[in-house]
């Protein structure tokens, strides 16, 4: 028998035994093998390389627009500013998706992980290099230029200006190759080649790991309610996990709370059976039922969730993060106090009003109702926003989530007013 030599045996399917007899490996790997194959056959033609880029690109925005319906979505769009030295920066934007005043800056990056690459070493710096460090500063570059007020957008040969004022910004990295070695651990790259100082650590996923968390999505605000906290996960660093997926899960069953975690270095466990098995009967290889996985929410925030995805008011990204940021526990009592001040604003036809504080990571934050009799809906507004004021003054600058309703009514909320910093302030922190 003939053992495998060089690239290993993920490049080597098969062994040869006799003169006309060969062992396969491991089943499955030939499809490793003839990818490479095929891969240095059509690489000789600059318009494969074109192609596979500008495919990805669209792949990925698809998957994401697709996901939580934007409010604007443009492919390829360009951007100039001066920084605060007067040098002009220039770049591109893959696929800009905006949500409310929330935007993803997509960039995508379909170069091929070399075998030596794999193993390690200078190899895969050199790689990192090529592909992850140069989607990294542009992404931080294009988070850059849209918290500035003088930058001009361009989609082709016209003009961009979006539809809303933008406070917070996620750069996320598409690949197709698999980088999770190295995604879960980019706070340690900080300061080094890969990851310079100054440059956002992007959220970077494959685009296999994006189908799977496109297809449990169940609003949008969940997938930038996760951004925010994966963001915060390499602030804190430390933490690990073998892909995006088990984050995604541990997201959807636990959230991405790990502040109080004991010092020293973790390693998520594996949290994919779930979505294993979900997959497995979708696609008809289990005979068994298996649920699709989801974020386990009370019925009041799910069709709070519902409206204001639907509706979507000024403020509604930032108004469902913070929600979404209460515990489990936390947004239950709160929609029962307001069923207690909708049932006492009735019976004494008096404003009630309410108030919950929550401390978080970054800073503590307040959610406040008002619940006016039903004659008094049109004053709601003012109502509420003298609630928010009174509560900031006695309380300091902080969030502040405001819910307004009439006591008769339907609806989760009759009137919306959120506080809150742009985002990147309290990512510069």
């Amino acid at each position: 028998m003939v053992l495998c030599r060089g690239a290993g045996v993920r490049y080597q399917p098969y062994l040869k035994a006799a003169d006309d007899a060969y062992l396969l490996t491991v089943p499955g790997n030939d499809v490793w093998a003839l990818r490479g194959l095929f891969e240095a056959c059509l690489k000789q033609t600059k318009a494969y390389i074109v192609h596979r880029g500008r495919w990805l690109e669209e792949r990925a925005g698809e998957m994401i627009g697709q996901a939580i319906s934007p409010d604007e979505q443009h492919p390829s769009v360009k951007f100039t500013f001066s920084d605060d030295a007067g040098t002009t920066v220039a770049g591109e934007i893959d696929q800009l998706i905006r949500c409310g005043d929330t935007v993803l800056s997509v960039e995508a990056k379909s170069a091929t992980l070399r075998p030596g690459a794999r193993r390690g070493g200078d190899a895969l710096i050199s790689h990192l290099r090529e592909t992850l460090t140069k989607a990294a500063t542009q992404g931080t570059n294009a988070r850059e230029a849209l918290r500035r007020t003088d930058t001009t957008l361009r989609v082709g040969d016209g003009d961009l200006t979006l539809g809303a004022d933008i406070r917070e910004v996620h750069p996320v990295v598409v690949t197709l190759d698999d980088l999770s070695s190295v995604a879960s651990v980019l706070w340690g790259l900080e300061g080094t080649r890969v990851m310079p100082d100054g440059v956002t650590l992007p959220w970077v996923v494959t685009l296999h790991e994006l189908e799977q968390i496109c297809d449990l999505i169940d609003w949008p605000v969940q997938l930038i309610h996760f951004l925010r906290r994966r963001s915060r996960l390499n602030r804190l660093g430390e933490l690990t996990a073998s892909d995006e997926l088990d984050w995604w899960m541990h997201y959807l069953l636990y959230g991405l709370y790990f502040e109080n975690k004991p010092p020293g270095r973790q390693r998520l466990l594996s949290l994919t059976d779930d979505l294993d098995a979900w997959n497995l009967w979708k696609h008809g290889q289990r005979t068994t039922e298996a649920p699709r996985p989801t974020m386990n929410i009370d019925a009041r925030t799910r069709d709070f969730l519902d409206l204001i995805c639907t509706e979507r008011p000024d403020g509604w990204v930032p108004a469902a993060c913070t929600l979404l940021d209460a515990c489990g526990r936390a947004r239950s009592e709160f929609w029962k106090n307001v069923q207690r001040l909708r049932r006492r604003a009735t019976r004494r036809d008096l404003t009630q009003r309410m108030t919950q504080g929550y401390s978080a990571e970054v800073e503590p934050f307040l959610i406040c109702a008002a619940v006016v009799p039903d004659e008094d809906q049109p004053s709601l507004p003012s109502v509420l926003e003298r609630l928010v004021e009174q509560r900031l003054e006695e309380h300091g600058d902080q969030r502040v989530l405001g819910f307004g309703v009439a006591a008769g009514s339907p609806r989760p909320y009759d009137a919306l007013l959120v506080y809150e910093r742009a985002w990147w302030s309290a990512l510069d922190r």
